[in-house]
């Protein structure tokens, strides 16, 4: 089911949108069959093939038939209708900008989970192995690599999904704020995936990219300017 708010793409039994939380189906559908795809739209026919019910705008017409798009023949597809394109989660314009202490607050959560991870990792790894030759790269060089190797991508998969998800970690949500794109919207997984690697860099020279934020006039680190995001507070705009 499309989210009428950011436009995610949402399993039909869910309530709450996964990405904003915004809810799929409004008060005004109470009694009402519900359209597969948006959940606050009145079906008003359903897909020959699979039986899906359909609102108006999902309906794909052909020879007199409806179908949904999945079902429709070659060339019958509709487009996707415009109100239902990507619109900002927040006014970026009024929305307050997260200050530097909720994000240090997030930084530490998150940080402190990832050594949480790190050491459970490590004790798998000990009964494995009967020892910690694996943290020495000259004793163990390919159970070395493999132990970092997987610490590395858990870390990136936690901060790429969830924020290219919601854009929120445990510990931006713990500390009320959420990364979007400059504009409001939410970013996409190619955006997070480069925000990540960019907070690499910020981390480098003694943390100075991170610590830009607290005097950039926006407000920003190194890696939200080259990912093109905000970090805003969210509790006052959810």
């Amino acid at each position: 089911m499309t989210c009428p708010q950011c436009g995610t793409l949402n399993a039909v039994t869910i309530e709450e949108c996964i990405r904003c939380k915004t809810r799929l189906r409004s008060a005004e559908m109470a009694g009402k069959i519900a359209c597969v795809n948006h959940g606050n739209r009145e079906a008003t026919s359903s897909c020959a093939a699979c039986g899906n019910r359909l609102c108006d705008a999902c309906a794909v017409n052909a020879n007199g038939v409806d179908f949904c798009e999945a079902h429709a023949p070659a060339g019958a597809v509709r487009a996707h209708d415009a109100d239902y394109e990507r619109v900002p989660v927040l006014d970026a314009a009024q929305a307050a900008g997260a200050g530097f202490g909720p994000r240090l607050f997030a930084f530490v959560i998150d940080g402190l989970l990832l050594f949480a991870a790190a050491t459970v990792e490590a004790l798998v790894f000990w009964l494995l192995f009967q020892s910690l030759d694996f943290l020495s790269r000259e004793t163990h060089p390919v159970a070395f690599w493999l132990y970092w190797g997987l610490l590395f991508l858990g870390g990136g998969a936690y901060f790429i999904v969830l924020t290219a998800v919601n854009g929120r970690t445990l510990g931006k949500q713990l500390a009320g704020v959420i990364v979007l794109g400059r504009d409001g919207r939410p970013i996409p997984l190619g955006a997070s995936v480069l925000r990540f690697a960019a907070a690499a860099v910020s981390a480098l020279p003694l943390g100075l990219g991170f610590l830009w934020a607290l005097w950039d006039k926006e407000g920003e680190t190194w890696h939200d300017k080259v990912a093109r995001t905000r970090v805003f507070r969210w509790e006052e705009t959810a």
